[in-house]
């Protein structure tokens, strides 16, 4: 014989709907207390200073690069000497200047190779 005035709790009872943030017993937290946290963060470097003088230029740059707000890799060189006459300095983000100097590179070797005295 099944007794009808007794029934079983819900398995989840007073849990969260579907799709919704859950506010645990306790915790006093809101729905809106949340931090949003980059799914991609990036690797930048700041810190390139140059001065000119009577007699050319200095620039210099820190190696420090940060992957979003970890101050991570310690040894990212950010200064790029092309020639005699062009040096090439960047900040921002680290992939970026990598590109470029890929870039530079790559035509450097080209020019070498034409060997046409320019």
């Amino acid at each position: 014989m099944f007794d009808s005035s007794f029934s079983a709790p819900p398995l989840w009872h007073n849990g969260p709907a579907p799709g919704a943030i859950y506010n645990f017993p306790a915790t006093g937290s809101k729905p809106n207390d949340y931090y949003t946290h980059s799914q991609s963060p990036v690797t930048t470097a700041t810190s390139v200073v140059a001065i000119a003088y009577k007699n050319g230029i200095v620039m210099a740059g820190d190696l420090l690069a940060s992957y979003g707000s970890l101050a991570r890799f310690r040894n990212c060189p950010r200064i790029l000497k092309i020639n005699d006459n062009i040096i090439l300095g960047a900040s921002g983000d680290y992939a970026d200047f990598q590109y470029i100097r890929d870039f530079v590179q790559q035509k450097i070797i080209d020019e070498e190779c034409l060997d046409d005295g320019l």
